[in-house]
């Protein structure tokens, strides 16, 4: 089914970059009535369905940019899934954890957490062949949730490292200039990057945690869920809307709201729990100095 956009603005001139790309939405789910999570995955805006016909686990899913595999964890390992089949082939084999994977911008490589060599959580960087690059931290601390920039410069991640209370970190590809930018004593963490690179979501505080945007250099940081109960593990659907997991009336879906308009939408409704959302949309391009695009997700039933 060809990708179809159609634009209605105002003194906007927007061009399409990606014919025929589709938009994805991948989360972990409860859904199979046991307590095994399995990653399921919504394609231009459909109702989700199992991405693979595996027994095992799979939790933190992370779509490629370019839309075509899955990144998750399965058993303390990090496995690859393909959009179009459901493939799957396993990037590590450890005795110890492995997970939280997360793409670089040209969907070669994958940043993630480990505890391999001395047992600490530490950031580290590898092929998509399983082919380890680097050692990004190494800390006697927990670092982790790792997200790589737009620009393939930096990456964001969490980390305990300032008296053991999680916080939001930046540093340099190569692991250099680590710069903490949440804090202090917040309790934040789990960042993600806006798609132009100028914002950083994250979401702050522990049982009655919410969600929020800040730039790059820490400032700015901006309350965007503003509810009652448990918002956490943000994913931005373009560059004005960010969805997120969401406890409403005892129940977790995944939830997005428009930062234009304040719209929130309820994106997954389902009674078991829907968490760890991770989102690609077809690039487009606009014109400088004329605005931006925003994209909207439906609502996706059960």
């Amino acid at each position: 089914m060809a990708w179809v956009l159609v634009v209605v603005c105002f003194g906007l001139f927007v061009n399409p970059l990606m014919v025929g790309a589709k938009s994805v939405l991948v989360f972990s789910s409860y859904r199979e009535g046991s307590r095994t999570p399995y990653i399921y995955i919504s394609e231009d805006h459909q109702a989700p369905h199992r991405l693979t016909d595996n027994t095992d686990e799979e939790f933190f899913p992370s779509i490629s940019p370019d839309g075509r595999e899955v990144a998750y964890t399965s058993n303390s390992e990090i496995m690859v899934a393909s959009v179009s089949t459901g493939n799957v082939r396993q990037l590590t084999l450890n005795d110890v954890w492995d997970g939280q994977p997360a793409w670089s911008p040209d969907s070669q490589k994958i940043v993630f957490t480990s505890a391999r060599e001395n047992g600490h959580s530490n950031i580290w960087v590898m092929d998509t062949f399983g082919v380890v690059l680097a050692k990004l931290t190494d800390t006697p601390y927990i670092d982790w949730y790792p997200a790589w920039s737009p620009d393939g410069s930096q990456i964001a991640f969490t980390s305990d490292r300032t008296e053991f209370i999680y916080e939001v970190f930046l540093m340099r590809v190569d692991g250099s200039n680590v710069r903490q930018l949440t804090g202090p004593l917040s309790k934040s963490g789990v960042p993600s990057w806006s798609p132009d690179g100028h914002r950083i979501a994250y979401f702050n505080g522990e049982f009655d945690s919410e969600i929020y945007t800040m730039a790059t250099d820490g400032g700015s940081h901006k309350n965007i869920s503003d509810h009652l109960g448990q918002d956490w593990h943000p994913t931005w659907i373009d560059n004005d809307t960010i969805a997120w997991s969401a406890t409403r009336e005892g129940q977790t879906d995944i939830w997005s709201r428009s930062l234009l308009t304040g719209v929130m939408v309820q994106i997954t409704n389902h009674t078991a729990q829907d968490v760890h959302p991770s989102a690609v949309s077809p690039s487009i391009a606009i014109t400088p100095n004329y605005g931006r695009l925003p994209v909207y997700w439906g609502e996706l039933k059960k």
